[in-house]
């Protein structure tokens, strides 16, 4: 008994640590324990509990995130949201150890070090969590309703389905707006949306807006003779508004539905970015008042939260309508676009599931949660 409960202080001590470091390798763990002697069992439970959190982060979150809805996980109190997580681990992936040995043990980690206030919220959560996740203190759940249960709630997140892009009725071309920070796959994305636009029986212009950066505006030349679509391009260095302004014009001139523009990239933390996205915004208005009618976000589907903070700021700075994810056929399983829906309301609309263009898809909900989990 003394080795769970020790073990899950260490665990939890060390979780609350690599979140401040970011970086978490065997030479951390090594120095951790330096610092924190332990008996050889307490260790050994702790690193089987750290591994286990780690290794099911997105898992773990999902079945957390619903009963903290309105704190949000990544704003809890640091302690009290790797508490959570070890608790949940075991719940989960211990089915050896009593509920009600995990809860106490949990709750008692929580009041030594974040006191009786961070005890009574640990205890009202995970009895929450308990009853949905072990209806029956004394009986092993099995794995499958384990993993039903957390679909159950990861769908209830989600959406039915994705909305798919349809032209408008009148004419007028719709206009994307394709935003991210550099490397998350953004002006593949672009391409590949056009390639499923034009399979779909539309007529597109492209707008190469990422005009600091010369190896996209090569990169989609490239794909719009492939395709064989219209592409509108400015200088080096060039204004990224008057590119999509101009690929306006031009989608009026030859009839096009649909304008698709790939924009700058950069950190999303820079201040000239967002101020360079509410222009292109302000500029395509001009034109129609309503655009642009789609506002997309390109997200790496590897870098966790960061994501989620990415979506953040790009929806602080123009309204996004819909994400695209990017690399599903990584180490990444997609689990921040969870978060993402429920904080902020947007949607995935599209995935990539790899190089090929004929793996960029509309997003299918159902199928997403049954890979996930």
């Amino acid at each position: 008994m003394g080795k769970r409960r020790d073990g899950r202080e260490a665990a939890v001590q060390f979780l609350f640590a690599h979140e401040l470091h970011s970086e978490h390798s065997a030479a951390e763990q090594s120095a951790f324990w330096e610092i924190h002697s332990a008996k050889a069992s307490v260790r050994a439970y702790a690193e089987e509990l750290i591994k286990g959190v780690l290794t099911n982060l997105e898992q773990i979150d999902a079945v957390i995130s619903p009963v903290v809805e309105n704190f949000r996980i990544e704003r809890l109190a640091n302690v009290d949201r790797n508490i959570l997580r070890v608790a949940v681990y075991e719940l989960l992936h211990v089915p050896v150890v009593p509920a009600p040995v995990i809860l106490n043990e949990a709750i008692e980690v929580a009041k030594n070090l974040g006191g009786n206030e961070s005890g009574a919220f640990v205890n009202g959560v995970l009895h929450r969590i308990a009853k949905t996740i072990r209806p029956k203190a004394s009986a092993r759940p099995a794995v499958s309703s384990i993993v039903q249960v957390t679909r159950d709630h990861v769908r209830k997140i989600l959406p039915e389905k994705a909305s798919p892009l349809s032209p408008f009725e009148d004419g007028r071309p719709k206009v994307l707006l394709i935003v991210g920070v550099n490397g998350v796959g953004k002006t593949t994305s672009t391409a590949k949306l056009a390639y499923l636009l034009q399979k779909a029986g539309h007529k597109l212009v492209l707008a190469a807006a990422d005009t600091f950066r010369a190896a996209a505006v090569e990169q989609l030349e490239v794909w719009s003779q492939r395709l064989n679509v219209p592409l509108v391009k400015g200088p080096p260095n060039g204004d990224p508004a008057a590119v999509c302004f101009e690929g306006y014009e031009r989608a009026i001139k030859t009839g096009a539905q649909f304008l698709v523009c790939d924009t700058a990239g950069r950190l999303h933390t820079k201040h000239n970015l967002m101020e360079e996205m509410k222009k292109v915004h302000r500029v395509l208005g001009r034109k129609d008042p309503t655009s642009p009618h789609e506002v997309i976000l390109v997200v790496d589907a590897t870098t966790g939260s960061n994501a989620l903070q990415q979506a953040r700021e790009f929806h602080k700075a123009i309204p996004l309508t819909g994400l695209i994810v990017t690399k599903l056929d990584g180490s990444g399983k997609g689990g921040v676009l969870v978060p993402i829906q429920q904080e902020l309301g947007v949607p995935t609309r599209f995935i990539g599931l790899g190089e090929k263009v004929e793996d960029f898809q509309l997003f299918d909900p159902k199928r997403f949660v049954e890979e996930l989990l």
